[in-house]
């Protein structure tokens, strides 16, 4: 910090005394013939009017300088600010700075910058919400990066991800090999060897992060299993499935990322819809 204040010191007073060369004396309310400014190998010397008119506004500039390194931390930090940590389950919950590389455990309230990794141990769990307006509740043995442009990469583990109804979000979840547009939805994606999207509700823009002009768009109840040598997307469309009824209903009641924290989430009711008016028919 002090060699910034230094170098922008430096830089200051060299402005100054340019300023002073070309625009002379009235533009610092000196008298005029007290503006001689002697050029002696590179060495500046003013008269002593000059020496005493720079003395009076040191205390100036470093309040000046002080000031603005101030706003300049404060505005890099919320910059990088990406989301918070809304609740810990289980406490193995640690968050990896993107700045210091150090890892801390992470409690409720603690904020999130670009760059860093989330990451959960047995059966821990967290609820984060990013700045893009999108909640997501990451399951045990889990690792997640916070990315730029409000997004989240997830590279091990489960997620449950969702918007709150009506509000319109735009962004972006990436697996394995894969890369989700959210619609104002809620979707399950895990990561093992495979990366298994699945759409609880809604709807979804699925894309192969080497194919990105191409895309599946996955409805409510579909999911699709992205395997690791997937390369072609005609080959990934053929993989979407209907997830059956049963099968639906049966992981949303087994789900330990639905059920188990103290709140429910923004789009319960809407998951609640689609069990009674679209599975439950096809199990008469």
């Amino acid at each position: 910090m002090s060699f910034l204040k230094s170098r922008l010191k430096s830089s200051f007073w060299l402005s100054y005394l340019l300023v002073f060369l070309f625009t002379g004396s009235k533009a610092f309310g000196l008298e005029p013939g007290l503006t001689t400014i002697e050029v002696t190998n590179s060495t500046y010397s003013a008269s002593s009017t000059f020496s005493s008119t720079l003395a009076n506004l040191e205390p100036v500039a470093d309040r000046a300088i002080d000031r603005s390194i101030d706003l300049l931390l404060a505005s890099k930090t919320k910059a990088t600010r990406a989301g918070t940590i809304q609740e810990v389950r289980n406490r193995q919950v640690w968050v990896v700075s993107a700045n210091q590389k150090q890892r801390q455990r992470a409690t409720a309230g603690m904020e999130l910058n670009v760059g860093d990794i989330v990451q959960t141990k047995g059966n821990a769990m967290a609820q984060i919400q990013l700045a893009s307006g999108i909640t997501f509740r990451v399951g045990g043995n889990s690792t997640t990066i916070i990315q730029p442009d409000r997004t989240m990469r997830l590279t091990a583990g489960e997620a449950l991800i969702w918007a709150k109804p009506g509000e319109k979000v735009n962004t972006q979840v990436y697996g394995k090999r894969a890369v989700a547009s959210i619609r104002g939805t809620t979707i399950h994606v895990k990561v093992e060897d495979d990366c298994v999207f699945s759409v609880w509700e809604g709807s979804i823009s699925l894309k192969l992060e080497k194919s990105p002009d191409a895309a599946v768009i996955l409805n409510t109840g579909e999911q699709v299993r992205v395997a690791t040598n997937v390369e072609v997307m005609k080959k990934f469309t053929s993989d979407v499935e209907t997830i059956a009824a049963d099968r639906f209903r049966q992981k949303l009641a087994d789900s330990p990322l639905l059920n188990d924290f103290s709140t429910p989430i923004d789009t319960q009711a809407e998951l609640d819809r689609v069990v009674e008016q679209t599975y439950v028919p096809r199990l008469k």
